[in-house]
């Protein structure tokens, strides 16, 4: 049976936030439709049609194209173009080992929320669709005359955001399903990662020889992300929770003295349990587990072989798990392989399934923050979708070491942040694959330089993982590029907290171009950099296989209207953990005449120690603490 509704219930929340549902019981309707294509076009009728089929009730959303002006941003980590348009995609989360960056799809993070901005007149609108299950979202894939949504079971409804930016739309989005949490400064610093130091049993020595390097070589870093092999046992099982003591005899201790170096640690939770895990039985008594519509444990099969997942929805799991994360060694919680693939439908978690993460992440978020009340939690979450924003950064999962795939995990970037999850990045390197080539390394590193996550992580058969000093001849240059990213950490952790306290999108398309934070990208294609403030950022590209990243580090700061003497960028001073108001930061102007270059040997120890130097071509000015630096630093050229 289906039912074509036009006309629907209208609610203004606010002067840019409208929300339009199909409500039967409301007296007070409007006509709400747009004429999609011509009189002579066989397409769909009607703003929104309901197909119910006796077992299920689905929605389709249809709305007029303009397909050569419209285009379209957000939804999560979706593959291809920056553009989404004359794409559709599936709406779900999946597990999705080496993914083609340029057309795989689902991925790991399906968000129902998207921007339309149409380059002609220059008008802007987001739309949001608060529903767990969503079939489809397709921006001109079956026709070049609409777009549509297709969600199942309801709700049928969804929000218009009309605003003059992006960062208009994304406040109105954010005050609608809550806007991000700031996370640490540190976790903004480059970090050490490899599946391959914790698969082996010397993972205790292997981690050991890694910062043993870091300092040798005197890298700037804070720590490491901990992949799962701690848990990995003699059966070649992972058992979350469970340490194996062979390879870590003490870990409070062994992790105790690598903060007191100054490193951090992030270590991988994963919430499928095993049926062979050596706690399993007593949790399934407890009634721990996702349960299907008898009441019965639901086992699926998982990473190692069948397992159950911990259920966020029962309170006492959700103590269980709280006391389980506040009794681990390390500062961090990297939520990993939560993407709960549930097909059956007779379990009641496969129609809300995509909210896992975000319960996941939530529940992990109030256990530090419990545990370290005045500490903002430094928290990772691999899926997610609307929410995921409040608790947990993110990344763009286990990617491959392609140039495609460099290229397209760009494009990919910018998508999460145009869809609320403004923290993210990428394994620099490639996850995936074969060793990445010297010159696919050095490019992959560039590109980690002017983002928010620089991290270097792999997983190679060969047992050796990708690190900065793989390659001798092109080693100074990576070390270059992580000494440049600690020189431009200032300007991203302000992009950051413009991004906290007034949603500014850290990175966002812009005529062509593309905008960090309040600055222009000047590019004849695609190349990324970013500084906040008002700047024009100049950079080089290089093309190989179809793929433009900027080839060489070398950002001119410009002043944005020529005739202008100076301008001046801003960042802000905390100790980077502490848990403040967004008022109480102190803001350091820092006021720029004429023009200055900052080259790829400049270097700022932001993180790493205690003293604070900004280097440039011709001034070297340090301060002890944030507490010493004036609140105005003059550059002059």
């Amino acid at each position: 049976m289906k039912t074509v509704i036009n006309e629907f219930k209208v609610e203004q929340l606010s002067k840019i936030t409208t929300k339009i549902s199909y409500d039967e019981n409301c007296s007070d309707l409007q006509y709400v439709y747009s004429h999609i294509g011509h009189d002579d076009a066989v397409i769909p009728d009607g703003h929104l049609r309901i197909l119910a089929d006796g077992t299920s009730v689905h929605g389709i959303w249809n709305f007029p194209l303009d397909y050569l002006h419209d285009e379209f941003y957000g939804l999560g980590d979706k593959s291809g173009p920056l553009n989404r348009r004359g794409q559709r995609f599936s709406m779900y989360n999946k597990d999705a080992l080496a993914y083609d960056a340029s057309y795989s799809d689902p991925l790991y993070k399906s968000v129902p929320f998207f921007i339309r901005k149409n380059s002609s007149s220059g008008v802007l609108t987001g739309f949001y669709f608060p529903c767990n299950e969503i079939d489809f979202v397709d921006f001109g894939r079956e026709s070049p005359l609409f777009f549509s949504v297709s969600v199942k079971d309801g709700p049928f409804s969804y929000y218009r955001f009309d605003g003059h930016d992006e960062s208009e739309i994304l406040d109105a989005y954010y005050d609608i399903t809550g806007h991000p949490y700031f996370p640490p400064l540190y976790s903004f610093g480059y970090f050490g990662s490899s599946m391959n130091y914790v698969e082996c049993d010397d993972a205790q020595s292997r981690i050991l020889e890694f910062f043993s390097k870091i300092e040798q070589k005197n890298i700037p870093c804070e720590g490491l992300y901990l992949s799962s092999g701690y848990v990995k046992h003699s059966d070649g099982k992972r058992y979350t929770f469970i340490w194996n003591y062979d390879k870590f005899p003490d870990p409070v201790k062994f992790f105790g003295d690598l903060e007191g170096r100054g490193y951090k640690v992030i270590e991988n939770i994963k919430p499928g349990f095993l049926t062979t895990h050596p706690l399993y039985s007593e949790l399934d008594s407890k009634g721990y587990f996702i349960k299907d519509i008898s009441g019965n444990t639901v086992v699926e099969y998982y990473w190692g072989g069948k397992a159950s997942f911990v259920d966020f929805d029962n309170p006492d799991a959700v103590l269980w798990w709280k006391s389980m994360l506040k009794s681990q060694p390390c500062k961090g919680i990297w939520n990993d392989n939560n993407e709960l693939e549930l097909e059956d439908s007779d379990i009641p978690w496969s129609h809300k399934r995509i909210t896992y993460p975000v319960l996941m992440s939530e529940v992990a978020y109030e256990a530090k923050k419990e545990q370290f009340p005045d500490e903002r939690p430094w928290i990772y979450s691999r899926a997610g979708t609307t929410g995921i924003q409040k608790y947990a950064r993110t990344w763009s999962g286990d990617n491959t070491s392609t140039f495609d795939t460099l290229k397209y995990n760009q494009f990919m970037g910018i998508n999460m942040g145009l869809s609320g999850i403004p923290f993210y990045g990428h394994d620099l390197g490639g996850f995936y694959g074969d060793t990445p080539s010297p010159e696919l390394l050095k490019l992959s590193c560039r590109s980690g330089v002017l983002q928010s996550r620089f991290v270097i992580h792999s997983w190679r058969e060969s047992g050796n993982p990708t690190e900065p000093w793989i390659y001798p001849e092109i080693e100074d240059e990576i070390l270059g590029y992580i000494n440049a990213h600690y020189m431009l950490l200032p300007y991203i952790y302000a992009s950051a907290y413009n991004c906290v306290k007034n949603s500014v999108p850290m990175e966002r398309p812009f005529n062509g171009e593309t905008l960090f934070g309040n600055c222009i990208i000047k590019h004849s294609d695609f190349t990324y950099s970013y500084l906040p403030g008002s700047a024009i950022v100049h950079c080089s590209k290089n093309v190989r296989n179809s793929s433009e990243i900027f080839d060489e580090l070398a950002v001119t700061i410009v002043p944005p209207d020529s005739n202008t003497a100076e301008h001046e960028s801003i960042i802000f001073a905390d100790d980077g953990v502490s848990e403040l108001s967004l008022d109480k930061y102190t803001e350091i102007r820092l006021i720029v005449k004429h023009e200055f270059i900052l080259v790829n040997k400049v270097r700022l120890n932001y993180t790493g120690t205690k003293k604070i130097t900004f280097i440039f071509p011709n001034k070297e000015i340090s301060f002890g603490s944030f507490a010493e630096i004036p609140t105005k630093i003059f550059f002059d050229k």
